[in-house]
């Protein structure tokens, strides 16, 4: 499920990503409400939550042209605002609107409070999959983790990343150190300049590819990797 958030708040536009692409959706967030329209031209979206005030008439009007054009008959949409006037409302349900996030914003019931309004909206979040990104292999994004049987040590280029799990290469000489369910204590993920480390959790290993996915990875870590997939997954739309 793709949405579209247009928020003047980093802080809350950080938060969507944080919240929403571990739950696999793919999330773009915009602060610019004018560079909204220019999105849905190059991409469709399933929702779109959008910041809108009640004297804001240029996001009315936007709202109305989203409601009234066949092309965008299966966004739903659904406003962020802070305005709980009647006449308000009573305007935006003329715009058959799905449902309303009430400010402030809060990001630990984000989630809850989103996918109830897209539950009522009959939204099917049912065929959701992990939102996974390729990182270019001049990127140097890479893992690396001892073995503990023999304390070797693997360094390997990431070959997939997503916010729940890693996908890597495995060498000949190393293959025989890693296995299905095996638990790895300290995994360590390096992106940019950021060193993660996290517990991890063998679930694949076929040929020379393995994979683990995070277990209780570190609140401040998990940001890290999602902006990661995020910014990554964005290019990838707008290619």
């Amino acid at each position: 499920m793709r949405i579209l958030v247009y928020d003047q708040s980093q802080k809350v536009r950080e938060g969507f990503i944080i919240s929403l692409i571990p739950r696999g959706f793919e999330v773009v967030t915009i602060k610019d409400k004018k560079e909204i329209m220019g999105m849905f031209f190059r991409r469709p979206f399933d929702v779109a939550v959008l910041e809108v005030s009640i004297d804001d008439e240029e996001m009315l009007s936007l709202i109305e042209t989203l409601h009234t054009e066949k092309r965008y008959s299966n966004t739903k949409i659904i406003v962020h605002t802070i305005d709980t006037a009647k006449n308000f409302i009573v305007e935006l349900i003329k715009f058959n609107v799905s449902g309303y996030l009430l400010k402030p914003f809060n990001e630990k019931d984000l989630f809850n409070r989103l996918t109830n309004l897209l539950e009522k909206a009959n939204c099917d979040m049912s065929k959701n999959t992990v939102c996974t990104v390729t990182p270019s292999p001049d990127e140097g994004i890479s893992v690396k983790f001892r073995s503990t049987e023999t304390h070797k040590v693997l360094t390997s280029n990431v070959l997939e990343i997503s916010a729940v799990g890693v996908k890597f290469s495995i060498s000949d000489d190393f293959k025989d150190e890693i296995n299905v369910k095996q638990f790895i204590n300290n995994f360590q993920i390096q992106i940019g300049s950021s060193r993660i480390v996290t517990p991890a959790l063998v679930t694949l290993k076929k040929d020379d590819i393995c994979q683990v996915v995070y277990y209780n990875m570190p609140a401040f870590d998990l940001n890290t990797v999602c902006k990661y997939v995020y910014e990554q997954n964005l290019k990838k739309l707008l290619s």
